[in-house]
């Protein structure tokens, strides 16, 4: 596996067979390459100086620069270092920051997406305060599936794959996900409507 923004010019790491051995590695960077990212209880955006490094976007005729003052590219994906190797975290919107910890949503989707009771999910961050956010997860029942049943085996999927601080706080069920013409789901319309803004269903 490697890790690549088409920005950067391709693959910025590289992994050798003993990286790949590490869970979820992307890799050490390439030669002439240098990265930038948080550690591992507090992962921060990646950031990236290469050599190979496009010269800008072509905005209405005009090249607008890509780094930033010290000629690093903002990846938006977050990300740590451990022992030279590059860990990714998630998108930097994917991120909800819940009792000081952060919590991937991308994580919970992935792990909600294997319940066979539900056809779609969504986990949001709603502020909290207390908490600083607290994590609802909007779930679409597939067809004759028993609600009992899909939060059983929520339970089960987010007790084995999740730590404590990171698995829903409240679990809603919706007749359909509002979506995009993309195909992307509108998560604030999801909070407008089925929660009160503080996770309380509505």
């Amino acid at each position: 596996g490697c890790y690549g923004v088409t920005e950067v010019g391709g693959s910025i790491t590289f992994q050798s067979w003993e990286d790949a051995l590490a869970v979820q590695s992307m890799g050490a960077a390439a030669p002439g390459t240098e990265i930038r990212a948080g550690s591992e209880t507090a992962p921060a955006e990646v950031l990236i100086r290469t050599p190979f490094m496009a010269k800008g976007y072509l905005i209405k005729g005009e090249l607008t620069g890509i780094g930033d003052a010290e000629g690093f590219f903002h990846s938006g994906d977050l990300g740590f270092m451990r022992d030279g190797l590059l860990y990714f975290s998630g998108r930097e919107h994917d991120l909800i920051k819940k009792g000081g910890e952060f919590v991937s949503t991308q994580q919970i989707e992935d792990l909600g997406l294997r319940n066979k009771g539900v056809t779609d999910v969504a986990a949001v961050g709603v502020p909290d305060e207390f908490w600083g956010a607290r994590v609802v997860l909007f779930y679409v029942p597939g067809q004759g599936a028993a609600e009992a049943e899909i939060l059983a085996e929520f339970d089960r999927l987010f007790a084995e794959g999740l730590r404590a601080v990171e698995r829903p706080d409240k679990i809603i069920p919706v007749p359909w996900m509002p979506k995009t013409s993309i195909g992307k789901i509108v998560k604030r319309e999801l909070v407008e409507k089925y929660t009160l803004g503080n996770g309380v269903a509505a």
